[in-house]
């Protein structure tokens, strides 16, 4: 038998209002979302043995 919890927005940020997916994926900095991008299309991936390499 298998149990999964999923919390709900508020249960984790109880004084945070919710918004729309959008408004927190612009608070990712560019950088940030072009190296994740970078990481995700090599081949071979990387692990994170090579991650920094």
């Amino acid at each position: 038998m298998n149990f999964k919890i999923v919390p709900h927005f508020e249960e984790v940020f109880p004084e945070e209002n919710k918004e729309n997916p959008l408004f927190y994926l612009l608070k990712i900095p560019k950088e940030l979302l072009l190296k994740s991008i970078g990481f995700c299309n090599t081949y071979p991936l990387p692990t994170y043995n090579n991650f920094f390499f």
